[in-house]
């Protein structure tokens, strides 16, 4: 498999993962009130948004004519990192402030390990070859399932 091979499905992630990140600033900005209220609602919602960053630069990076493997296993594997680093910082202060159940904590967190390790793998593997592709497009579905997860928490969950 090939960069060329996933070109629409980059072009589709893309637009999807800003537009989504857009719905979430946009979600922020109704509930500011009340995100500011939940100590881990801020770190959350800018985790989230950056999840949804890391497939627009990724799926960016995978539309840049002629990009190298190593080179879009680089922009892979870096905005992984600082995504996984937000991510760390954000269940630090859900186990540091609980809102909710510590059970429903530790499977967000699980959840968030697992759409982000599929990413990792894939810029690892990338350094090697294109065949990581398919670890990446699989981190991207599942970050689109976390990130609306996400987001309805911040539109509906947090006014109840």
């Amino acid at each position: 498999m090939s960069v060329d091979a996933l070109e629409s499905f980059f072009v589709a992630t893309v637009g999807a993962g800003a537009a989504l990140a857009g719905l979430i600033i946009v979600a922020m900005s109704v509930n500011v009130a009340m995100i500011i209220k939940i100590k881990s609602m801020p770190s959350r919602a800018g985790a989230t948004i950056a999840s949804l960053l890391l497939i627009v630069i990724v799926g960016a990076a995978g539309l840049i004519p002629g990009i190298s493997n190593m080179a879009f296993g680089g922009v892979t594997l870096a905005f992984t990192l600082v995504v996984a680093a937000l991510y760390w910082r954000t269940s630090v202060i859900g186990f540091k402030y609980p809102n909710g159940h510590l059970r429903e904590h530790i499977l967000r967190v699980a959840f968030t390990v697992l759409q982000l390790l599929p990413m990792f793998i894939g810029g690892v593997l990338a350094f090697g070859t294109w065949e990581a592709l398919s670890w990446v497009a699989a981190g991207f579905l599942l970050t689109f399932a976390g990130a609306t997860r996400n987001a309805w928490v911040l539109l509906v969950e947090i006014l109840r």
